[in-house]
């Protein structure tokens, strides 16, 4: 056993009283110690020093040959951690779907991760649906608790408590809409406590947990997954639209969860965009059969990576996106060309949502080169899969399958239809018709992952365009040199598009309207 004195500098009270004398036998002489007569004192040592270590702690008596006593009483040693309180609180929101007249429980639970002791309460806060919101879950109550009042809907067993070290309170959260008409109900319950740093998100002392109640609603649902059902995908943007082009818009929880609810019955597609910074393509699914009063779970897409196309074989682009897909532009024939054996048959198809758009065969020449023109696929846009099938002598077969995107760009010309290049265009965006208009912000999920960039510039061809989910939207471009007819002084103007996609729209830098489709 190796002991180690705690030294002087490390008693933060009742600290040793001197040097031990060595002239008198004493097996401490030289060392800090407490000596004399004293009635009794408060020590506390810091042994931060030990942490993570297994230790034993020790008092030593050490006596000289010069006098007797009855030495030193020692009463109630406590090791603990001056570590403060910090809260951890589990699940960050909680919603549920439920009939009229039913009461659901849910537990919240408050957790004490620090070291001293922790001291919470619970408030709630009505908190009304932002404006046109009321068909997409989940919708993020504002995280401000500014307003704490009795939710009727809400109550909690406990709504206070105070956590040991390490403990864990569970808080039932009771969820009741008997009287309640249909409808979406959201709530925050503001917990605050003694934790003077409780997380990332909350203010001092206090963590929001938004609530929402969906009472007889129609929902789809599902999880949005990356690559396989063990990946979900938090941040990934979800469209469900119904025959009509009627469509909604969600974004996927912490859990890759999305739900969208106030549907009429009826049939509906889905569409997944992938959330910022993943390198997946957009997803679909449906239609989706919807009853009356409904929620049509488990629902779930997968979005998987690209598959570019392989050595020897090309396809005429306008550049290559992020994703490694290339970018062909709608309006344009497009040649497809492949390398293989010689003396034999190819074909080709082009896949569009689950359905061939074109096909033909490819002709060979020189030898082992097989080309072939595919019309050009407008109005068809988005992601489309090419599939290639070489035949060669003896029947070996060859497929060759690869991804690209579909590009609908619209145009900025002068009034002379002069494509302009270098011309700035920017993407604003509403949940309404009458807006109000904000930019998307650069780099958002509601834009396809080939271009997310806003605002973005025009290429050599005057061409720039989005594929974006559903929404209004309106385009602002702008020029040097170009203004609008009767003043030279202004140098932006705007078009208001269709409420699903941006569609081929044709911009000149005049008050012209542009054809959207």
């Amino acid at each position: 056993m190796n002991w180690v004195q705690v030294p002087q500098l490390s008693l933060l009270a009742g600290q040793y009283h001197g040097v031990v004398s060595n002239g008198y036998a004493n097996p401490l002489g030289g060392l800090n110690a407490w000596c004399g007569t004293t009635g009794y004192m408060n020590s506390i040592a810091d042994v931060s020093q030990f942490a993570g270590q297994t230790v034993r702690f020790a008092l030593r008596l050490g006596s000289d040959t010069s006098a007797g006593d009855t030495g030193w009483d020692v009463d109630d040693v406590t090791v603990q951690s001056c570590q403060p309180a910090n809260i951890d609180v589990s699940p960050l929101s909680m919603s549920s779907m439920q009939a009229a007249n039913t009461t659901t429980n849910q537990t919240l639970t408050v957790a004490n991760t620090g070291g001293g002791t922790l001291n919470w309460q619970i408030a709630e806060e009505p908190v009304a649906l932002p404006e046109n919101a009321g068909q997409r879950v989940p919708a993020q109550p504002a995280a401000t608790c500014d307003n704490p009042a009795d939710v009727s809907w809400l109550s909690l067993s406990p709504a206070s408590g105070s956590n040991a070290g390490g403990a864990n309170t569970p808080v039932t959260v009771a969820i009741d809409s008997t009287g309640l008409p249909a409808g979406i109900y959201t709530a925050n319950l503001c917990v605050t406590s003694n934790d003077p740093d409780p997380g990332p998100g909350n203010g001092a002392g206090l963590v929001v947990v938004p609530v929402q109640m969906m009472v007889d609603q129609s929902c789809i649902s599902g999880t949005v997954y990356a690559y396989d059902t063990s990946q979900p995908m938090p941040g990934a943007h979800v469209q469900v639209c119904s025959a009509t082009d009627s469509c909604n818009v969600a974004e996927t929880d912490a859990s890759g969860q999305y739900a969208v609810c106030g549907l009429d019955a009826g049939e509906y597609d889905i569409l997944a965009f992938p959330a910022p910074n993943r390198n997946v393509l957009p997803a679909t699914l449906g239609p989706v059969t919807l009853p009356a009063s409904t929620v049509v779970g488990d629902q779930d897409l997968i979005l998987v990576a690209p598959a570019a196309p392989p050595a020897g074989t090309t396809i005429t682009n306008i550049g290559i996106a992020s994703s490694g897909l290339p970018v062909v532009y709608w309006a344009s024939d497009l040649t497809l060309t492949t390398h293989g054996c010689t003396a034999g048959t190819a074909s080709y198809e082009v896949d569009h949502d689950g359905g061939i758009v074109r096909s033909g065969t490819m002709a060979e020449g020189p030898d082992g080169v097989y080309t072939a023109v595919i019309p050009q696929l407008q109005p068809v846009h988005g992601y489309a899969t090419i599939t290639i099938t070489l035949t060669c002598p003896g029947g070996g077969v060859t497929t060759i399958s690869f991804g690209m995107y579909i590009d609908p760009s619209g145009h900025v010309f002068t009034t002379g239809g002069v494509p302009i290049g270098g011309a700035t265009v920017t993407l604003y965006r509403s949940d309404a018709s009458g807006g109000p208009f904000a930019p998307v912000p650069n780099g958002s999920g509601l834009m396809a992952p080939e271009n997310r960039t806003n605002p973005d510039t025009t290429d050599a061809a005057g061409r720039f365009g989005w594929n974006v989910l559903a929404g209004y939207y309106v385009v602002r471009a702008e020029a040097a040199g170009c203004y609008a007819p009767g003043t030279r002084t202004r140098r932006t103007w705007r078009a208001l598009c269709c409420p699903y996609r941006l569609r081929s729209p044709i911009l000149t830098c005049v008050w012209n309207a542009p054809p959207w489709e």
